[in-house]
């Protein structure tokens, strides 16, 4: 069966539940689609910690990532868009300046999320097991 085989299987009953009952949906599923099979095939990483992928997402630095995602999540948009819009305005078809506006509140936002998990996220989850 193998991943290529999972894959070809969900895409098939995607394609049959969705592009083939309603085709209208034909247009605006795509998306979602690419989005679900991407994480349908993540699970076969999860289940044999062999694989070169599972391998590849067991890197600490990756794993980091994961264990701040949820406060990286929470803060990115605002500041993103107070650097797009309040401070920086357009970028003028500026290339540099357009990295500048993205790459520099990315790493903002990382720098931050992990402190506000380090300081807020860790203490309170400590807390917690401990009131069990």
């Amino acid at each position: 069966f193998g991943y290529w085989g999972g894959g070809n299987a969900a895409r098939k009953y995607y394609n049959f539940c969705f592009f083939v009952s309603f085709p209208e949906r034909m247009s605006y599923q795509i998306k979602p689609l690419i989005t679900g099979l991407a994480a349908f095939l993540l699970l076969f990483f999860v289940f044999n910690p062999a694989t070169l992928g599972a391998r590849i997402l067991s890197f600490p630095a990756l794993r980091f990532v994961g264990v701040i995602s949820c406060e990286w999540f929470l803060i990115h948009d605002p500041v993103l868009r107070f650097f797009r819009h309040d401070l920086m305005g357009s970028t003028k078809g500026s290339f540099g300046l357009y990295l500048f506006t993205v790459f520099v509140p990315i790493l903002l936002t990382f720098i931050a999320s992990a402190l506000i998990y380090r300081y807020i996220s860790l203490p309170i989850m400590r807390w917690g097991r401990r009131m069990k």
